[in-house]
């Protein structure tokens, strides 16, 4: 069984990050997309 603990530890712990880059990239997204709606940021052509 201490495979199987660790598989699941392994799943649970990237869940736990994914969650918190999630709530991250919300954050940004919420804070971001006003000013780009509004004109006061934009995007820079990259070639």
């Amino acid at each position: 069984m201490p495979a199987f603990d660790e598989k699941i530890d392994s799943i649970w712990s990237n869940m736990q990050n994914n969650e918190k880059e999630n709530q991250a990239l919300v954050s940004l997204r919420n804070f971001l997309l006003p000013l780009l709606m509004n004109g006061q940021v934009g995007f820079k052509d990259v070639v």
